[in-house]
């Protein structure tokens, strides 16, 4: 009896020991599976800020969204920005300014791909009475997109500031309130 408890001592140790690292090995995974998880809703946080930007900028479906990034991936990334939607948003603005301004010769219009050139916005060329002026109407800004702009900063702050996705979705409910 004596030594088939010492037999069942050990067999004891050594399931306890292989809880152990049993127990180890579940925790380590556990953290693996939750770090994973943490980067891909901040991936999914990134895209869908991405996406918010885009819409603002006038590329309302997936389809102009994704070509638009496609067209990102392929600039020169020391000439492409930091995001799609900086990039996209450099590109209107190239356009306005070359629309405002085509026989100016310092001002070239962007080099956009053929699938993106119906989500950019329509710019009438001023008349020669307009030149010169940057208001029209009743003290009207011709750049109606500036309002739209104005909410990139939001966003921004809404993203730098959350912590997790319901803190993100409050976020993005109440600058989406705010701008309305």
């Amino acid at each position: 009896m004596v030594a088939e408890k010492k037999a069942l001592q050990a067999a004891n140790a050594e399931m306890a020991t292989a809880f152990e690292d049993y127990k180890k090995g579940a925790q380590a995974e556990i953290a693996k599976v939750r770090e994973t998880a943490a980067g891909e809703v901040a991936g999914l946080a990134t895209r869908h800020a991405e996406d918010m930007a885009l819409t603002s900028q006038g590329v309302t479906d997936a389809l102009g969204r994704d070509t638009v990034r496609r067209a990102w991936d392929a600039a020169p990334k020391d000439s492409r920005g930091k995001s799609p939607a900086e990039w996209w948003q450099k590109q209107v603005e190239a356009h306005k300014a070359h629309a405002a301004s085509p026989d100016d010769p310092k001002i070239q219009a962007p080099e956009v791909p053929i699938a993106l050139k119906g989500y950019l916005p329509t710019v009438e060329a001023p008349t020669k009475a307009q030149q010169g002026r940057g208001t029209q109407g009743a003290g009207r800004s011709v750049d109606a997109g500036t309002a739209r702009a104005s909410v990139q900063p939001t966003l921004d702050k809404v993203l730098n500031e959350a912590t997790d996705l319901e803190s993100l979705f409050k976020g993005l409910g109440a600058a989406s309130r705010g701008a309305a």
